[in-house]
Formats: structure tokens, C-alpha cells, sequence
């Protein structure tokens, strides 16, 4: 279990120059105030996790909360796609402009 995750945390540095836009893993750490484990917890295999049965729930609410409905669930079936595919995670979602 432990190789599998080593897997996906590398596929985070290997795979940007072959995609467009890379689900940041830290960055939405950084929006939403949570962790980086906690982020990877709701977006990935929950299970994986000590904490989840305790936790889990009350994480993916304050981080859905954080980027809003529309943009939790595209990130939720972007990780899911790549996933079943076995594809490295490396997927575009669009981002809500910044303003600038």
C-alpha cells in the first residue's frame, strides 16, 4: 500500500511536462487550510488512512466549503478517472480566476 502512494506522490513530480495543468495536491493543501495528507485523504483512497473513519467527513466538508461544489466535484471525478484508468494524476481542472 505504501509503494502505491510512493507511486502517486511521484507521478506529482514526474508527469508535469506531459500535461497541461497537474492537480496540486499542496496548493489546495494551502486554499483550504488543511493538510496535504488530509487533502490527499478526500481526494484519494480514503481508507488508506488511520484517521478516516474518524475524520473523514468533517475534512471533506470544510474542504469542499473551501473550493466550492463545482470545483470539489470536478477534482473528485478527475482523481477517480485517473485512477480507473491507471493513468498518472495528472488531469486539467480549471480553476476559479483570481481576479488578476
Amino acid at each position: 500500500m505504501k509503494a502505491r502512494w510512493l507511486v502517486m506522490t511521484l507521478a506529482f513530480f514526474a508527469v508535469p511536462a506531459m500535461a497541461d495543468t497537474v492537480i496540486d495536491i499542496e496548493q489546495l493543501a494551502n486554499e483550504s487550510g488543511l493538510s496535504k495528507r488530509q487533502v490527499s485523504m478526500v481526494l484519494g483512497a480514503r481508507s488508506a488512512y488511520a484517521e478516516y473513519p474518524a475524520s473523514y467527513t468533517l475534512v471533506k466538508r470544510k474542504f469542499e466549503a473551501a473550493v466550492g461544489p463545482h470545483r470539489f466535484a470536478q477534482l473528485v471525478a478527475a482523481m477517480r478517472k485517473a485512477q480507473e484508468s491507471g493513468e498518472a494524476v495528472a488531469v486539467q481542472v480549471p480553476r476559479p480566476d483570481s481576479g488578476s
